[in-house]
């Protein structure tokens, strides 16, 4: 009990996802929310994206560019790039990315707002 402490409140603000931050940042925010909080990315036409699982990767990107390529989505971010393994669209149930990139454009970009 000596040990414990006062962990505040999970905001909004808290699970956005700023890639105007490094990959592992994100990732271990991604990690830290799923899957039941979750963060989240809005696309160019203000849905809003649950990201449950994403990976660092070695890409040069600008900060919520979006590259896909081969079934993969990237989104660049400080010091590399962030791809996106898992999501659940506004409304749907969760997919890996490749699933979503079937049937779905791809985003020009994706932002907090």
């Amino acid at each position: 009990d000596d040990l414990a402490k006062y962990a505040d409140k999970i905001v909004a603000d808290d699970r956005k996802i700023d890639f105007n931050r490094s990959p592992d940042e994100l990732v271990n925010q991604i990690r830290a929310l799923s899957p039941h909080v979750g963060a989240f990315v809005v696309d160019g036409h203000g849905e809003r994206m649950k990201v449950l699982r994403a990976e660092a990767a070695e890409e040069n990107l600008r900060p919520g560019e979006v590259k896909a390529v081969d079934g993969r989505m990237l989104v660049g971010c400080i010091g590399g790039a962030l791809e996106l393994i898992e999501i659940q669209p506004s409304g749907k149930k969760p997919m890996p990315v490749k699933d979503y990139l079937r049937g779905n454009p791809v985003p020009a970009k994706l932002g907090a707002d």
